[in-house]
């Protein structure tokens, strides 16, 4: 088999892909979930540029405009994944409410105790998890979903 070297438009096309890549890929870890979907991301947004581009990409427009808008609900489940915060306003002023002071240890002034001056239930705070947690395995779900169903239809 006989080396053909690529293209010079693929050339500066893996070039690009590599200064695209190369800030996610140099702050991917292992021991964190979210760093896949930090690439999920980073792959999300390249094809939605991508699909927004009608001389980019030769599809039927409104083919085109449906991939578009599934792949920019994917982004903003992703993002709102990312972000990992699914707790309303209400539910961050519950959490707000928290009072507590910080007492300095006789003999070690360097360490403090946290003594809670006020809290809500145990059975508030609890519920407020619970209801957070829920609204993120549905997103999760969802973006998951989206992804099983019209990845391979993203594609021209």
């Amino acid at each position: 088999m006989e080396f053909t070297p690529p293209s010079f438009r693929s050339f500066l096309r893996g070039v690009r892909n590599l200064i695209k890549w190369f800030p996610v890929i140099w702050n991917d870890r292992d021991f964190d979930y979210r760093y896949t979907y930090f690439i999920l991301e980073t792959k999300l947004k390249s094809m939605e540029s991508t699909f927004a581009n009608a001389r980019e990409i030769y599809q039927i427009d409104e083919s085109r405009l449906h991939i578009l808008r599934y792949i920019r609900i994917s982004r903003i489940l992703l993002q709102r994944l990312i972000a990992d915060d699914f707790m309303t306003p209400d539910e961050h002023a519950v959490f707000a409410s928290i009072k507590y002071e910080w007492i300095p240890c006789v003999d070690n002034p360097e360490l403090f105790e946290m003594r809670t001056l006020y809290s809500p239930s145990a059975e508030e705070l609890n519920a407020i998890w619970i209801d957070s947690y829920r609204r993120k395995n549905k997103n999760r779900r969802l973006f998951f979903l989206i992804l099983e169903k019209r990845i391979e239809r993203w594609w021209d």
